[in-house]
């Protein structure tokens, strides 16, 4: 019996030591998936309160196949979860190369799902949303990505133990734009827990703390967002919406004719450090400055303003059918945008509040709030090769107490000077009274009440020269 056990447990260990070495053998790319496999689960919190929780998996199938998902849920205000699924699937042989991807977006009571399978000659996208046929959108992509694109970050701090300071550009997928594009990391921290690092974007860079294995412990995103790995129950326990969600921002007195007006001046003597959200407000001893003039311009932010994505179908033929309807022979850039504009106007009936609608869906059902009627311009110009984006932020509401509330519009190139139109209110010339916020973080601050925002009026300035009675004239 005793020779019995000590021929098996050298048959164990003999076993264990081939497992070994055929996996130090394997491809590093293989390697480092290995080691990601498994469920982690972590908390998000938003200035401390938890609102949602993240879970990620990584696993390899009957096949060989190679599959990772993320599945986000959270809430930010009462009544209105959004979740956020991710899924990819790779070959299990050399080179590994992606099999098919998801992404699906469920917020307000709708859902968005791209969904791209290999083919031929690259990869074939659909993007669907609701599961209306009406809204169903496909398109031909010709990049290429594999496991080693996925995990070539990772792969390179294995390979290469950088020093802190040491950068990567890696390609990443996109779902949601339907891309591919490099994202530039840096290594800012070596500790006892592993890598920290950060992306590199200009505003609200997302930085990572990694463990021995290069999976993510914690997470900070856009200076309010924060991820905690954590356990199953602690990530699913009580997940309260906020109670404060603010979408108006209250004035001390009326604007008349606000859509008349080339520039004003709000302060606030909020405690809250706005800077963070308009850098060029001026601080005085009573509290912030903020000037604004007529056809605001927000800061470029890298993206391609011409591309298609899942959001701005503009190869889609009904879209460019329309577009070209809408411009009828008008051949100058200005006299494009303006026919654009009015046409957009014209087209959707406004009804604020009611579930998001994909632009495919406005082509039947042609009502929604301000924010279609921007998707719908954006799509429409950038089919005509007129680069255009989406902006948003804050407008003047007079539609009840004196208030800014959050708005969307646009902005376009016109023979290279980017020009701010909005086709809600049918403004070629967009007033002052438009706010852009410069970003997710300064949306996400106003949304969640993050501050004690309320402005006062002191001073107004009018196209016309001569302003209604009633406002302090600058």
């Amino acid at each position: 019996m005793a020779l019995r056990f000590l021929v098996g447990a050298l048959l164990c260990a003999l076993l264990c030591g081939v497992a070994y070495l055929l996996a130090s053998l394997a491809p590093a790319t293989v390697q480092r998936a290995a080691h990601l496999q498994g469920d982690r689960w972590y908390k998000l919190e938003l200035d401390a309160r938890q609102v949602g929780y993240l879970q990620t998996r990584a696993w390899r199938d009957h096949a060989g196949d190679w599959h990772f998902s993320t599945d986000l849920r959270f809430v930010l205000a009462p009544g209105q979860p959004v979740a956020i699924f991710d899924s990819l699937t790779f070959s299990a042989t050399e080179p590994y190369a992606l099999l098919n991807a998801q992404h699906r977006n469920r917020r307000r009571g709708q859902t968005e799902q791209v969904t791209i399978a290999k083919a031929a000659d690259g990869y074939r996208a659909e993007v669907d949303t609701n599961g209306q046929t009406q809204t169903r959108h496909t398109a031909n992509l010709d990049w290429t990505y594999s496991l080693e694109d996925y995990l070539a970050f990772e792969t390179w701090l294995d390979a290469e133990q950088p020093r802190i300071g040491a950068t990567k550009t890696v390609p990443t997928l996109d779902l949601e734009r339907l891309s591919v594009i490099n994202k530039n990391h840096q290594v800012v921290d070596r500790n006892v827990v592993g890598y920290e690092v950060e992306n590199a974007a200009l505003q609200n860079p997302t930085r990572i703390q990694l463990d021995g294995n290069y999976a993510p412990v914690s997470l900070e995103m856009a200076g309010l967002f924060s991820l905690s790995l954590s356990s199953r129950a602690l990530a699913l326990g009580p997940r309260t919406a906020l109670q404060s969600g603010s979408y108006h921002i209250p004035t001390d007195q009326a604007l008349l004719n606000h859509t008349d007006i080339s520039r004003m001046v709000l302060t606030s003597s909020t405690a809250s450090d706005l800077s963070a959200i308009w850098p060029e407000l001026e601080r005085g001893q009573d509290g912030w400055r903020l000037t604004l003039n007529a056809n605001p311009v927000s800061t470029r932010n890298g993206q391609d303003d011409t591309a298609e994505t899942s959001n701005f179908p503009i190869s889609n033929l009904r879209v460019r059918r329309m577009a070209n309807s809408a411009v009828g022979n008008a051949e100058e850039t200005q006299a494009r945008v303006r026919a654009l504009t009015r046409f957009v106007n014209d087209h959707i009936s406004y009804q604020p509040g009611g579930t998001p609608k994909p632009v495919l869906a406005l082509l039947d059902d042609p009502v929604g709030d301000c924010t279609e009627f921007a998707d719908l311009f954006t799509t429409l110009a950038r089919a005509l090769d007129i680069p255009a984006r989406t902006v948003f932020g804050l407008a003047y509401d007079d539609t009840g107490e004196p208030a800014f509330a959050f708005h969307a519009w646009n902005e376009v190139s016109i023979d290279g000077v980017w020009q701010a139109v909005d086709p809600t209110w049918n403004q070629m010339r967009v007033d002052a009274s438009h706010i852009p916020l410069p970003g997710s973080a300064a949306t996400l601050q106003l949304m969640t009440n993050a501050t004690d925002l309320r402005f006062s009026v002191e001073e107004v300035e009018y196209f016309n020269p001569s302003p209604p009675a009633g406002i302090p004239a600058g």
